[in-house]
């Protein structure tokens, strides 16, 4: 057998392979249902935590969007991680102009564990209530009705919720490459949540009640990773009974995009590195994704060299491309996502050499800060 035939035989299997994933898991965030405005009223009250390390000009532009939310009973409790920034000045002046703002300034003697998770551990041992909702210093809410959606999804039996966090939107093509990641990774967690096998959440919208960290020694058992206050987290306490999956646009978390690639790998970097800490079938699943992906493009490229395979592979790309479109299209209107649409073939080979760049930082592993 010819090294074309076999690596036509292979890219059939990952072809095979990247369709089921499509079509059985990644599907359910298209199809699932979802209300098209805000009916509930939930009004038990919520902690909102916001960590921030030098996030000064974040806090200014984005913190009187969670302050002015339309919620009947809620504290926000801003951790400022050890700024050196004018970050403690300007929530100090926050602080005397609305009463349901609490600051807490952290100092090096407070460090306790690696990255944010010091911070976050503060802000849940400083909440006043029950039930607590996370975000970013450098991410606001799609509309003041981001606490109340939230809020509605937590009852009796769901007791953790995730939701939606893309990209604001900037005219370079950077930027269009990191919201479409964001899209992709985003369609990969929701959909293995509604699919009964949660791994992760974003740590920048996230709801849960607090006994969840306590009863489970907080992030003691990942407390040497820098990353994982969310997705480890989310995948050590999470499970198809008690997490629920918000998709109202209401709930949406728009965060600050990186302006440069070098700063995207060093993010990219320290969250790929918390895979390796994934339970196993997360891991495996995550992996023949991935794998199955890059190999597709790769086998593609070998057996092309005979030429009686062209039409097939042709073939092949294109019916998994009309797939995907089926079902991105749903999801990208669902997110407001829709000028993605016609970006998808071109991200999806792309996405290739996103494999190979960031398969050193998934090998070594990498810590460090938070911010």
């Amino acid at each position: 057998m010819s090294i074309t035939t076999i690596a036509f035989t292979l890219f059939l299997i990952c072809l095979i392979i990247q369709i089921l994933y499509w079509i059985i898991i990644f599907s359910r965030v298209a199809s699932a249902p979802s209300k098209n405005q805000v009916t509930e009223t939930a009004d038990y009250p919520i902690s909102v935590i916001i960590c921030g390390y030098n996030e000064g000009h974040n806090f200014q532009q984005f913190l009187p969007k969670i302050l002015e939310q339309n919620y009947s009973n809620f504290e926000v409790i801003v951790v400022n991680d050890r700024s050196t920034d004018n970050s403690a000045k300007i929530l100090a002046t926050f602080e005397k102009q609305h009463k349901h703002l609490r600051v807490i300034n952290l100092t090096d003697f407070d460090r306790q564990q690696r990255g944010k998770k010091t911070a976050l551990a503060q802000g849940l041992k400083a909440a006043k209530y029950e039930t607590v909702l996370l975000t970013d210093a450098d991410c606001y809410p799609n509309s003041t009705l981001w606490i109340q959606t939230m809020a509605n999804a937590v009852d009796v039996d769901k007791i953790m919720g995730i939701a939606y966090v893309p990209f604001d939107k900037r005219p370079t093509f950077l930027n269009k490459f990191l919201r479409y990641d964001k899209i992709y990774i985003a369609i990969q967690y929701l959909s293995f949540a509604l699919a009964g096998m949660p791994y992760m959440g974003a740590g920048a919208n996230l709801i849960y009640r607090k006994d969840l960290f306590f009863k489970s020694n907080g992030f003691k058992k990942h407390a040497h990773v820098a990353s994982g206050d969310d997705d480890l987290f989310v995948s050590e306490v999470a499970n198809k009974a008690n997490l629920a999956v918000v998709l109202q646009p209401e709930s949406f978390i728009y965060c600050e995009p990186k302006d440069t690639f070098q700063q995207f790998y060093h993010q990219k970097s320290r969250h790929i590195s918390t895979s390796w800490h994934y339970k196993l079938h997360h891991q495996l699943l995550l992996g023949v994704l991935a794998q199955s992906h890059f190999w597709l493009y790769v086998f593609a490229l070998v057996a092309c060299f005979n030429f009686a395979f062209l039409p097939f592979l042709f073939f092949g790309i294109i019916l998994r491309w009309l797939i995907m479109l089926v079902i991105f299209q749903k999801i990208a209107h669902r997110f407001n996502e829709k000028d993605m649409i016609i970006w998808l073939p071109l991200m999806d080979i792309l996405y290739v050499f996103y494999y190979f760049i960031f398969a050193l930082p998934l090998v070594k592993g990498n810590g460090g800060r938070w911010e």
